[in-house]
């Protein structure tokens, strides 16, 4: 058997326009995922925190095919005919703009590929993550993939991969949450259709938080925390304009900018889910404390500085 443990992530600068070449600004950290692989006579998903128990082998179900088709690719490579059980166990919340399909994802093919001895590099771990992650929104720039895989801070671009790596970021946030699912697939369809109604304006608003990304790496390397967060909130602003948010996310981000925050805005594909919530810094608590007073689940955010770790598996290649 092989254990793999992967995190969440906060995108603090970027999305949506990521999916277009700009960088973007992303934090690795939040709830974790654990996947277990062991070998078996056929291949199984079980998931009690996704109401899964599916046998792979037939037809899957919709949830279930990127899995399906990860351990087809992994299997293939490893030359072996047996089964592989995935056993996953995620607090990562589904829906919620974290990064949980990735992250779930990332960590079921490092576990195949311990368990298998393919001993595949983080690069080629990738690739194979985000060729299931497809199936899953559609369309994805590979940050919910990067950013468990690798950890710490990054700035990534879907076309040059990660720029920078900070592997230790002390940025004191918040993980604040609308109470509002939502379907990414949807929130980038409605990006898309005002992107192609307005090619120019996109493309100026492209570049220019693609500079604010590159900047934000900086500030957040130098401290330099008002700044940072003055960014993100405008960057909340954009977003909110192109169809990204929804009116409990803007409520989100208004009252922890009136309890002081210092910036906010959605995280994810937007249209609910979740906010990152800058604050200064021995604040994280008292304002979680008072979010939750108008109503709204938030903690503060633990950033992790390490990428998927994994345990057990083949010495070899099976």
């Amino acid at each position: 058997m092989a254990e793999a443990v992967a995190c969440g992530k906060l995108i603090l600068l970027g999305e949506h326009f990521v999916l277009y070449g700009a960088p973007a600004l992303v934090l690795a950290g939040g709830p974790k995922v654990r996947v277990q692989a062991s070998r078996a006579e056929e291949d199984r998903l079980l998931s009690p925190s996704l109401s899964l128990d599916v046998r792979l082998a037939a037809a899957p179900p919709p949830a279930a095919r990127p899995f399906a088709s990860l351990l087809s690719r992994l299997k293939r490579e490893a030359g072996y005919r047996g089964g592989v059980r995935l056993l996953i166990r995620s607090s990562i919340p589904v829906g919620q703009g974290l990064g949980s399909s990735g992250a779930v994802l990332v960590a079921s093919a490092a576990a195949v590929n311990s368990l298998l001895g393919l001993g595949l590099s983080r690069e080629e771990l990738a690739r194979v993550a985000l060729e299931a992650e497809q199936l899953v929104h559609g369309r994805s720039s590979g940050i919910d993939v990067f950013a468990p895989l690798y950890g710490g801070l990054l700035l990534y671009s879907s076309g040059r991969g990660i720029l920078r790596r900070r592997p230790r970021a002390g940025l004191p946030l918040v993980l604040a949450f609308s109470g509002v699912k939502r379907s990414t697939r949807r929130v980038i369809e409605r990006v898309s259709s005002w992107r192609e109604a307005h090619p120019h304006t996109f493309s100026l608003l492209a570049r220019q938080v693609g500079s604010w990304a590159e900047e934000g790496f900086g500030l957040a390397e130098e401290g330099e925390l008002e700044r940072l967060g003055l960014l993100m909130t405008l960057n909340h602003c954009l977003l909110s304009l192109l169809g990204a948010s929804h009116p409990r996310l803007d409520g989100l981000v208004n009252e922890s900018l009136a309890r002081g925050a210092l910036g906010a805005k959605l995280s994810g594909g937007g249209g609910g889910g979740v906010a990152a919530v800058l604050v200064r810094k021995g604040q994280q608590g008292r304002l979680s404390r008072e979010l939750r007073e108008r109503g709204f689940r938030a903690l503060p955010f633990r950033p992790s500085s390490e990428g998927v770790s994994v345990r057990g598996g083949s010495a070899r290649k099976a």
